[in-house]
């Protein structure tokens, strides 16, 4: 698999009334970690899964299968539990010790403005955890180096941002141990 931008992808639908262009960053953040990762899912396989998750409450499945809205985190989280060790998360505090000993990461933040839209982003992490690459920040000024979190967490309020929350991972799990 390749790792994925969302900008050309207005045709792939999210749910019954969204599409991934506009509503499939979480699927793109989380499809992107899976192939960074060695396992080789197809990018519908991982948007299907996300969208029709099993667990969560009668609201979270809903507003996943309405799709206008995005992807909510907790369904990010348990799907990333079926295919890595140590799945943690946070919401806005605390995002700079749950890096440490990371082996990749998904933010969530808000764009500032009217519509207030949210954003997912998938960090890949070097062998230390110290130093992130994202892919599809969008961020004006981030220029798809390694940087620490402290230094995106800087680039996100420049940009009058807020953070949200963050999925950090650990280890690949064993074949066996994960869920299909």
């Amino acid at each position: 698999g390749v790792m994925v931008d969302g900008k050309r992808m207005e045709d792939i639908p999210v749910g019954a009334f969204g599409n991934v262009a506009d509503n499939g960053c979480a699927a793109i953040a989380t499809y992107n970690l899976m192939i960074f990762h060695g396992y080789k899912p197809t990018f519908k396989t991982v948007l299907d899964s996300l969208v029709i998750m099993r667990g969560g409450n009668k609201a979270e499945r809903a507003w996943n299968a309405v799709g206008i809205g995005g992807i909510l985190p907790f369904t990010v989280k348990r799907y990333l539990k079926n295919y890595f060790e140590d799945v943690k998360s946070k919401f806005w505090w605390g995002w700079e010790n749950i890096v440490k000993r990371s082996r990749g990461i998904i933010t969530l933040f808000q764009w500032p403005g009217k519509g207030k839209r949210m954003h997912y982003v998938a960090g890949i992490t070097k062998a230390s955890g110290k130093k992130i690459k994202f892919y599809s920040s969008f961020l004006d000024d981030y220029k798809n180096n390694f940087i620490s979190i402290s230094e995106y967490m800087r680039l996100l309020k420049k940009e009058g941002c807020k953070r949200k929350y963050i999925i950090s991972i650990g280890k690949r799990k064993k074949e066996r141990d994960c869920f299909h």
